[in-house]
């Protein structure tokens, strides 16, 4: 016969109960924490999403500060797991991560629930949206992208290449070019994944040593010349870089702004919502807002260049082509190239975000807002 259990035992086996369902509930809880390999393991008992997180973008700095304002408000079972954009380049492109702030949701063994790119940011903005005010919207949104500290690298290209006196057609070539590749490298590389494959490293490469030969040509005009070989490039017309930099040649200006196409980094909500809502939705439609998105950037950079080359213009000591002030671009250049190869301009870039500059994409945020 079973003795029964006293009263103090009785006891002990009831708050033990109690503490394992603490336990348990506490173990269920939602969180936001660094993303390390074995925290995949709390997919066995709940949804893990990870969120990958770029310090210089305004948006992913935006969401992390409403996530850890009210961690309570994440639902229970849901871990949150902060990943670096930067850094994390095979998690990148193991689940086909091409622009930052992507949420990806994952089983415990890695695999890819659900990527919901740039679905999270604003919710209540991706549904309803009046085509011609969105249309609207994005050329005001390329406007303003002039003022975000993310697209810090094309400014100094911009002005420091319309103000070197190549020619009066280089602010519009080298914006020109600047255009088409942006937009042609947002498909490539953040509208599909077809070069996903490809490290960044590769990009800012190709993009800085572009930049820093451009600058070495400034600093020493007869560069081309004095290089073995080189003078009989620059004796044929279609050599690219042997004229094109050299001397006021098109094909050098039109290089020196696609260069910048591989490493645009845009913080501008509204091209993102362009990336995830219109454009795999209707491909037409979607290029309709990048090409108006594309030419209030551009207009705005021209605008910038246009003037910088005429106060340029109108100060004789610095329209000479061999003066100090054309070398002082050549090695503001050469600075621009080294810190993008090395990635020394996010840096700069999350400096500036950190100082408490104004966050000019809360502007988009209630233009997208109004428009919805």
């Amino acid at each position: 016969m079973m003795e029964k259990p006293s009263d103090a035992e009785a006891m002990e086996s009831k708050d033990e109960g109690v503490m394992a369902d603490k336990g348990d509930a506490i173990a269920s809880k939602g969180s936001y924490e660094t993303y390390s390999p074995e925290k995949l393991a709390l997919a066995a008992n709940g949804d893990v999403l990870l969120f990958f997180h770029a310090a210089w973008c305004p948006i992913c700095r935006g969401i992390e500060a409403e996530i850890n304002a009210d961690v309570s408000t994440i639902p229970d079972g849901v871990y949150i797991l902060k990943v670096d954009y930067d850094t994390a380049i095979a998690l990148r492109q193991k689940y086909g991560v091409t622009v930052q702030h992507t949420f990806v949701q994952v089983d415990a063994s890695a695999t890819l629930f659900r990527n919901s790119a740039m679905l999270q940011i604003f919710p209540a903005c991706l549904r309803g949206f009046n085509n011609m005010a969105l249309l609207v919207v994005s050329f005001i949104a390329g406007v303003l992208t002039v003022l975000a500290p993310c697209i810090l690298p094309l400014l100094p290209v911009v002005v420091g290449s319309s103000a070197s006196g190549r020619s009066r057609a280089t602010p519009y070539i080298v914006v020109g070019s600047l255009a088409v590749s942006i937009i042609l490298f947002t498909y490539l590389l953040k509208a599909s994944t077809a070069f996903i494959m490809v490290p960044p490293y590769v990009w800012t490469y190709l993009s800085g040593s572009i930049i820093g030969i451009f600058g070495l040509t400034l600093l020493f005009p007869t560069l081309w010349e004095k290089v073995p070989g080189l003078a009989k490039l620059s004796a044929n017309s279609n050599t690219l870089m042997g004229t094109g930099f050299r001397k006021k040649g098109f094909w050098g200006d039109a290089l020196v702004g696609a260069s910048l196409g591989p490493v645009f980094s845009t913080c501008s909500p509204t091209y993102f919502v362009i990336l995830a809502s219109v454009l795999p939705v209707s491909f037409a439609l979607g290029t309709l807002y990048l090409l108006s998105y594309t030419l209030g950037l551009s207009l705005a950079l021209l605008l910038i260049g246009l003037v910088g080359e005429r106060l340029v213009s109108r100060i004789s000591p610095l329209s000479n082509p061999r003066g100090y002030f054309k070398r002082a671009i050549g090695v503001l250049f050469l600075v621009l190239g080294l810190s993008i190869a090395l990635g020394y301009e996010k840096k700069l870039e999350i400096a500036i975000l950190d100082s408490g500059y104004f966050d000019i994409t809360k502007v988009e945020q209630l233009l997208l807002q109004k428009v919805n």
